[in-house]
């Protein structure tokens, strides 16, 4: 079975290979942790976790493209479950802290 020029083969590109992906991915690591510094910088006015745990800098990009499905509306199921997993958290976290205040303050 052969193509003829006319079929279009003529027109097609040739694939540019994995290097390009893995350089689109590269470029998207670099500009999450960017976004990563100046969101907790910037707008948190404290230091991001991966300061305090190098294994982060692996999260902290996959972590802003979850962040980004979530904005777009996308997987609102998991949004809301994450969202309330993480308020739960937080309000542990609180009591936690507070039981510690008031050992020490006894």
């Amino acid at each position: 079975f052969f193509f003829q020029a006319e079929d279009g083969i003529r027109d097609a590109q040739e694939s540019r290979g994995l290097g390009d992906v893995y350089k689109r991915q590269e470029y998207m690591g670099i500009i999450s942790w960017l976004m990563q510094f100046v969101g907790h910088f910037v707008f948190e006015k404290r230091s991001p976790a991966l300061f305090d745990n190098l294994l982060q800098i692996f999260v902290a990009p996959l972590f802003v493209i979850i962040e980004m499905i979530f904005m777009m509306g996308l997987r609102e199921e998991e949004y809301d479950a994450c969202e309330k997993r993480v308020n739960q958290l937080i309000e542990n976290f609180r009591l936690s802290k507070k039981k510690k205040e008031s050992a020490k303050s006894s």
